[in-house]
Protein backbone atom coordinates (compact mmCIF):
# COMPACT_ATOMS: atom_id res chain seq x y z
CA UNK A 1 0.00 0.00 0.00
CA UNK A 2 2.83 2.39 0.83
CA UNK A 3 4.28 1.90 -2.64
CA UNK A 4 0.98 2.93 -4.20
CA UNK A 5 0.82 6.14 -2.17
CA UNK A 6 4.45 6.96 -2.93
CA UNK A 7 3.55 7.05 -6.64
CA UNK A 8 0.94 9.74 -6.01
CA UNK A 9 2.63 13.13 -5.74
CA UNK A 10 0.49 14.60 -2.93
CA UNK A 11 1.13 11.57 -0.66
CA UNK A 12 4.91 11.39 -0.94
CA UNK A 13 5.59 13.04 2.42
CA UNK A 14 3.13 11.00 4.48
CA UNK A 15 4.28 8.80 7.34
CA UNK A 16 2.70 5.37 7.59
CA UNK A 17 3.16 3.08 10.58
CA UNK A 18 2.89 -0.68 10.18
CA UNK A 19 -0.28 -2.28 11.58
CA UNK A 20 -1.80 1.08 12.53
CA UNK A 21 -4.90 2.53 10.87
CA UNK A 22 -4.51 5.74 8.93
CA UNK A 23 -6.80 8.22 7.31
CA UNK A 24 -6.34 10.93 4.76
CA UNK A 25 -8.66 13.57 3.43
CA UNK A 26 -8.43 14.91 -0.09
CA UNK A 27 -8.59 18.71 -0.25
CA UNK A 28 -11.47 20.19 -2.19
CA UNK A 29 -10.45 21.89 -5.42
CA UNK A 30 -12.56 24.98 -4.88
CA UNK A 31 -11.31 25.89 -1.40
CA UNK A 32 -8.51 25.42 1.04
CA UNK A 33 -10.80 23.47 3.38
CA UNK A 34 -11.18 19.76 2.98
CA UNK A 35 -14.67 18.53 2.19
CA UNK A 36 -14.77 16.03 5.05
CA UNK A 37 -13.60 18.56 7.64
CA UNK A 38 -16.05 21.14 6.36
CA UNK A 39 -18.93 18.63 6.33
CA UNK A 40 -18.16 17.30 9.79
CA UNK A 41 -18.01 20.79 11.29
CA UNK A 42 -21.11 22.10 9.56
CA UNK A 43 -24.41 22.07 11.33
CA UNK A 44 -27.22 20.16 9.73
CA UNK A 45 -30.95 19.94 10.11
CA UNK A 46 -32.29 17.21 12.38
CA UNK A 47 -35.22 14.81 12.02
CA UNK A 48 -38.17 15.87 14.17
CA UNK A 49 -37.29 19.57 14.23
CA UNK A 50 -38.93 22.40 12.28
CA UNK A 51 -37.12 24.79 9.97
CA UNK A 52 -37.67 27.64 7.57
CA UNK A 53 -35.82 26.78 4.37
CA UNK A 54 -34.95 28.64 1.18
CA UNK A 55 -34.21 26.38 -1.78
CA UNK A 56 -32.70 26.87 -5.20
CA UNK A 57 -35.17 27.58 -7.98
CA UNK A 58 -34.88 24.14 -9.59
CA UNK A 59 -36.69 22.55 -6.62
CA UNK A 60 -39.83 24.49 -7.64
CA UNK A 61 -39.76 23.50 -11.29
CA UNK A 62 -41.27 20.44 -12.97
CA UNK A 63 -39.07 17.59 -14.18
CA UNK A 64 -37.22 17.97 -17.47
CA UNK A 65 -35.29 15.57 -19.68
CA UNK A 66 -32.08 16.72 -17.96
CA UNK A 67 -33.41 16.86 -14.38
CA UNK A 68 -36.08 14.29 -13.53
CA UNK A 69 -35.74 14.44 -9.74
CA UNK A 70 -39.35 15.55 -9.22
CA UNK A 71 -40.72 12.62 -11.22
CA UNK A 72 -38.48 10.05 -9.53
CA UNK A 73 -38.73 11.24 -5.93
CA UNK A 74 -41.78 13.53 -5.55
CA UNK A 75 -44.43 11.99 -7.80
CA UNK A 76 -43.95 14.82 -10.30
CA UNK A 77 -44.84 17.52 -7.75
CA UNK A 78 -42.19 20.23 -7.29
CA UNK A 79 -42.17 22.50 -4.25
CA UNK A 80 -44.72 25.29 -4.75
CA UNK A 81 -42.55 27.96 -3.06
CA UNK A 82 -38.81 28.62 -2.70
CA UNK A 83 -39.28 29.68 0.93
CA UNK A 84 -41.29 27.31 3.09
CA UNK A 85 -41.27 26.03 6.63
CA UNK A 86 -41.98 22.74 8.33
CA UNK A 87 -40.63 19.56 9.86
CA UNK A 88 -37.91 17.18 8.75
CA UNK A 89 -39.58 13.75 8.73
CA UNK A 90 -36.61 11.63 7.66
CA UNK A 91 -33.15 11.98 6.19
CA UNK A 92 -30.89 10.18 3.76
CA UNK A 93 -27.28 10.98 2.96
CA UNK A 94 -28.24 13.57 0.35
CA UNK A 95 -31.89 14.49 1.03
CA UNK A 96 -34.44 15.48 3.65
CA UNK A 97 -38.05 14.31 3.50
CA UNK A 98 -40.04 17.30 4.74
CA UNK A 99 -43.61 18.30 5.49
CA UNK A 100 -43.72 22.00 4.52
CA UNK A 101 -46.15 24.90 4.31
CA UNK A 102 -46.11 28.51 3.19
CA UNK A 103 -46.11 31.43 5.59
CA UNK A 104 -46.96 35.04 4.84
CA UNK A 105 -44.42 37.42 6.31
CA UNK A 106 -42.73 40.67 5.38
CA UNK A 107 -39.65 39.99 3.29
CA UNK A 108 -37.57 41.41 0.45
CA UNK A 109 -37.50 38.09 -1.49
CA UNK A 110 -40.45 36.43 -3.21
CA UNK A 111 -41.38 33.23 -1.36
CA UNK A 112 -42.42 31.67 -4.64
CA UNK A 113 -39.50 32.33 -6.97
CA UNK A 114 -36.83 33.84 -4.72
CA UNK A 115 -36.41 37.05 -6.74
CA UNK A 116 -36.04 40.43 -5.05
CA UNK A 117 -39.36 42.17 -4.38
CA UNK A 118 -39.58 45.81 -5.42
CA UNK A 119 -43.31 46.40 -4.92
CA UNK A 120 -43.89 47.64 -1.33
CA UNK A 121 -47.24 45.83 -1.18
CA UNK A 122 -45.64 42.54 -2.22
CA UNK A 123 -43.00 43.03 0.49
CA UNK A 124 -45.77 43.01 3.12
CA UNK A 125 -46.74 39.39 2.53
CA UNK A 126 -43.76 38.01 0.60
CA UNK A 127 -45.04 37.11 -2.87
CA UNK A 128 -44.68 39.15 -6.04
CA UNK A 129 -47.62 40.03 -8.33
CA UNK A 130 -46.78 37.51 -11.08
CA UNK A 131 -46.22 34.68 -8.60
CA UNK A 132 -49.42 35.55 -6.70
CA UNK A 133 -51.42 34.70 -9.77
CA UNK A 134 -49.35 31.58 -10.46
CA UNK A 135 -50.06 30.05 -7.03
CA UNK A 136 -53.69 31.21 -6.96
CA UNK A 137 -53.44 34.03 -4.42
CA UNK A 138 -55.49 37.17 -4.84
CA UNK A 139 -53.50 40.00 -6.36
CA UNK A 140 -53.30 43.03 -4.10
CA UNK A 141 -52.81 46.48 -5.61
CA UNK A 142 -52.46 48.80 -2.61
CA UNK A 143 -51.13 48.77 0.95
CA UNK A 144 -54.60 49.61 2.22
CA UNK A 145 -56.08 46.64 0.38
CA UNK A 146 -53.25 44.40 1.66
CA UNK A 147 -53.88 45.42 5.28
CA UNK A 148 -57.62 44.94 4.76
CA UNK A 149 -57.16 41.45 3.33
CA UNK A 150 -54.16 40.49 5.52
CA UNK A 151 -55.93 37.63 7.35
CA UNK A 152 -57.17 36.21 4.06
CA UNK A 153 -53.65 36.41 2.57
CA UNK A 154 -52.10 34.73 5.63
CA UNK A 155 -54.65 31.91 5.35
CA UNK A 156 -54.20 31.48 1.57
CA UNK A 157 -50.40 31.33 1.83
CA UNK A 158 -50.62 29.06 4.89
CA UNK A 159 -52.84 26.69 2.89
CA UNK A 160 -49.96 26.06 0.47
CA UNK A 161 -48.69 22.71 1.71
CA UNK A 162 -46.18 20.23 0.27
CA UNK A 163 -44.56 17.02 1.44
CA UNK A 164 -41.58 15.54 -0.38
CA UNK A 165 -37.86 15.05 -0.75
CA UNK A 166 -35.59 18.11 -0.73
CA UNK A 167 -32.05 17.77 -2.02
CA UNK A 168 -29.64 18.92 0.70
CA UNK A 169 -27.46 20.81 -1.78
CA UNK A 170 -30.58 22.66 -3.02
CA UNK A 171 -31.10 24.29 0.38
CA UNK A 172 -29.54 27.77 0.22
CA UNK A 173 -30.51 28.85 3.74
CA UNK A 174 -32.24 27.36 6.74
CA UNK A 175 -33.12 28.45 10.23
CA UNK A 176 -34.66 26.65 13.18
CA UNK A 177 -38.28 27.49 13.98
CA UNK A 178 -38.89 27.57 17.70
Amino acid sequence: MQEIFKQIHRFQNMDFEEDKPFEFILPARHSGVTYAEDYMKSEKMEVGKSYKITVKKYMTEPATANFDFQDKWNNGKPMPLCIMQGEVIKETRGMYYMNLEGKAEPTSKCSCCGRALTNPVSKLYGIGPECSEKVGIIRIESEEEAREKWNELVQQIGNIKWTGWVIKSAIKEWEVIT
